[in-house]
């Protein structure tokens, strides 16, 4: 027993000040641990739908990053192909006429920056067919070696 003030109390963790009596006599509401069995299950479905999630879109995840990041490269090629082209061309603008008259596009060229991308040049989109005829376009699309699949991965038009 403790004594507080004038007072004499047991002292219990279920109590909230000391002098406040017990929930039910004879029994304490702390005793009670834990829940129940339901609750349990529910809570582990929960945990495991969570997981399953996580499971689920962490490689879809990881291929968008790639993706993104060969479409990144990709464009800088292109950037640099097009500032090539710029640079290369007469004061007649007779390289980028060339490339703008071209109805199919070029042969596709390994890029020397990285060996997973190939370059073509074209007068007309590989990807829309109404888009800006006669407009000089980079194609870069990746190299058979790397993946054979066909298809542009970026496509940038540029003019003098």
């Amino acid at each position: 027993m403790r004594t507080l003030g004038n007072e004499a109390t047991r002292w219990h963790p279920c109590r909230l000040t000391p002098a406040a009596p017990l929930a039910r006599p004879g029994r304490c509401a702390c005793l009670r641990h834990g829940g129940t069995i339901l609750e349990t299950l529910i809570a582990l479905a929960v945990f495991i739908a969570g997981i399953a999630a996580i499971i689920h879109y962490y490689p879809l995840s990881i291929r968008a990053s790639h993706e993104a990041a060969d479409l990144s490269q990709a464009m800088l090629i292109a950037q640099a192909k097009a500032e090539e082209i710029r640079r290369d061309n007469d004061q007649g603008g007779a390289l980028i006429a060339a490339i703008s008259a071209q109805t199919e596009p070029t042969s596709a060229v390994v890029c020397a920056q990285d060996a997973r991308f190939a370059y073509r040049f074209s007068g007309l989109s590989t990807v829309d067919a109404n888009d800006a005829p006669t407009t000089p376009r980079v194609v870069i699309e990746y190299s058979d070696s790397f993946r054979p699949r066909k298809g542009a991965v970026a496509e940038l038009k540029f003019l003098q």
